[in-house]
């Protein structure tokens, strides 16, 4: 690489290939990066785990019935930090998080949460299931501020 370029990522792998690892699929890619000498990275991304659970809410006590997708509670829109990548329950944090925020995009809901104990974020698409009053009241607030 040359002197002040700044190298870009290839928006096509050039390679991909799946493998399991852990009873898990995982999506491995080689891209490409120039400009100057290409240098192959591997970037290992995980797929989506369906974890169907059952639980009780820890910041309303609603009782949830977990489809695999379930990712926080429908009535208050609480969740809990226990993913590093969504299904897996590797997250040793617990905290929970916070509903923050509320985007719109189309007719698509989704609600931002921050996890109270680390600070964590993450978007999670609004289900049929919730409350969507909640929705407004959290979309509401944020606008309040």
């Amino acid at each position: 690489m040359t002197p002040g370029s700044t190298p870009y990522r290839s928006s096509t792998p050039c390679r991909s290939f799946d493998y399991k690892s852990s009873g898990k699929v995982l999506r491995s890619e080689v891209t490409h990066f120039s400009p100057g000498t290409p240098t192959e990275f591997l970037t290992i991304l995980q797929m989506f785990k369906r974890t169907i659970e059952d639980f009780t809410c820890e910041q309303c006590g609603e009782v949830v019935t977990g489809n695999g997708f379930t990712n926080h509670c429908p009535q208050c829109l609480w969740s809990k930090h226990v993913d590093v990548d969504p299904g897996d329950r590797l997250a040793e944090c617990g905290g929970l998080m916070r509903p923050t925020e509320v985007q719109k995009k189309g007719q698509e809901y989704t609600i931002v949460q921050v996890c109270e104990k680390c600070g964590f974020t993450r978007a999670n698409k609004a289900q049929k299931e919730d409350n969507f009053d909640m929705v407004l009241q959290i979309a509401a607030e944020k606008a309040a501020r």
